[in-house]
C-alpha cells in the first residue's frame, strides 16, 4: 500500500484500511505529520524510524490524547534511541508502548 504524503485524504484512507502503519518517509518533519495524525484519528498503530527530535515532540503533543482515547500505540522512533511514546490510556510516560515490549 502506498499514499502520497501530501494527500490527507489518501493518508486517512490508508490509515483506516489497516491496523499498523510503518513509515520510512523522510524527512519526517516535512512528510510525516499528516500520516501520524491520520493514524491517530483512525486508531491505527504507527511506527517509524525518525531521529528528528522536533518531529517526535510535536507528534506526541499533538496526537497523544487522540491515540490514548482509542487505546492505540505510536512508536516514534521505533529503531532509534528511546523517546517519548504513547501506549494505553493512562500510561503515556512508558518508554515504549505495550505493543512493542
Amino acid at each position: 500500500m502506498a499514499a502520497d504524503a501530501d494527500d490527507a485524504g489518501a493518508l486517512a484512507e490508508l490509515a483506516a484500511s489497516t491496523r499498523v502503519v510503518a513509515s520510512t518517509v523522510g524527512p519526517y518533519i516535512r512528510y510525516g505529520e499528516q500520516l501520524v495524525t491520520a493514524c491517530a484519528e483512525a486508531g491505527t498503530d504507527y511506527a517509524d524510524l525518525t531521529g528528528e527530535a522536533e518531529f517526535i515532540d510535536r507528534m506526541y503533543l499533538e496526537n497523544d490524547a487522540r491515540r490514548g482515547r482509542r487505546g492505540r500505540a505510536s512508536c516514534t522512533p521505533a529503531a532509534s534511541t528511546p523517546s517519548r511514546t504513547t501506549s494505553a490510556p493512562g500510561s503515556p510516560s512508558n518508554s515504549f508502548p505495550r505493543a512493542y515490549r
